[in-house]
């Protein structure tokens, strides 16, 4: 008898191990069919997962506009048929994962970029210009929806105001900036690319310890490689940090073209 007790305990205990070794979800698609399988994972556009009788098989992945609701292995269930047609997702944001490879890397980062790329219009203001007593304000439009490719327009307004660490002050300077995204948009972004800038500056009288009557105002030509990050602290919020190395060139003297700086800390609104 007692022998008996302890096969029908293993038999259960096997049974256990067995239910918890092979646990299984439940996608529900809007066609009505019933898939048992593993999910790998769970994103915001899609799932990827493993037929249930195939538990070390390939990945499959299936968009979660076509299926229905997702019940998990705890028991917890995932509504998704109940979306209006605004929350749905739109075709341009699913990438062919037909695709595998390199090219699939590829893919997935223009995935993910997407995601962070849903607002496209950032106007900032840049912080680091005010330690050369400049207020400065950006506009910068994303210019495709996976977020590669970029136009900035700054704007600066000089203070002029009379110090001693610099030869020439600000008065007014914008320019064009065009900026490389290698990795698309995401929580945090990195960015090259070339920028052309106009300035007029005024001779800083504190500098050479002369008399406003003896500045004298010139025009400007910059041209600059710049390299920075964007951080998106939300989808609203961001910042970003960058320098540039380039020349200056005076339009109005024989002076040679001089090595400059620009410098960049702005905080962004994203819209």
């Amino acid at each position: 008898m007692f022998t008996k007790m302890i096969r029908i305990i293993s038999l259960i205990l096997i049974l256990i191990n067995i239910n918890f070794g092979f646990s299984q979800d439940i996608i529900e698609m809007k066609s009505g069919d019933k898939l048992k399988v593993k999910i790998v994972e769970d994103l915001e556009l899609k799932v990827r997962y493993r037929k249930y009788k195939e538990q070390d098989g390939p990945i499959y992945v299936l968009y979660k506009k076509e299926i229905k609701s997702i019940t998990f292995e705890d028991g917890k269930k995932l509504d998704l048929g109940n979306k209006t047609k605004s929350e749905e997702y739109k075709d341009e944001d699913v990438i062919d994962e037909t695709i595998i490879g390199p090219e699939a890397e590829v893919q997935r980062i223009k995935e993910k970029s997407i995601l962070y790329n849903k607002k496209r219009h950032l106007i900032g203001y840049n912080y680091a210009q005010m330690i050369l007593l400049n207020f400065e304000f950006t506009y910068e439009f994303i210019l495709t929806k996976t977020g590669f490719l970029s136009l900035k327009i700054p704007l600066s307004i000089g203070m002029n105001l009379r110090n001693t660490y610099m030869k020439r002050n600000n008065l007014f300077s914008t320019g064009l900036q065009f900026n490389i995204y290698p990795t698309g948009q995401g929580r945090v972004a990195y960015l090259t690319g070339p920028s052309f800038k106009y300035a007029l500056m005024q001779d800083n009288p504190g500098f050479y310890n002369g008399t406003v009557l003896d500045a004298t105002r010139s025009n400007y030509l910059g041209f600059y490689i710049n390299n920075g990050v964007l951080f998106q602290a939300t989808s609203f919020l961001n910042f970003s940090l960058g320098l540039g190395l380039g020349t200056r060139m005076d339009l109005n003297r024989d002076d040679p073209a001089k090595f400059d700086i620009s410098f960049d800390g702005s905080i962004i609104f994203r819209l």
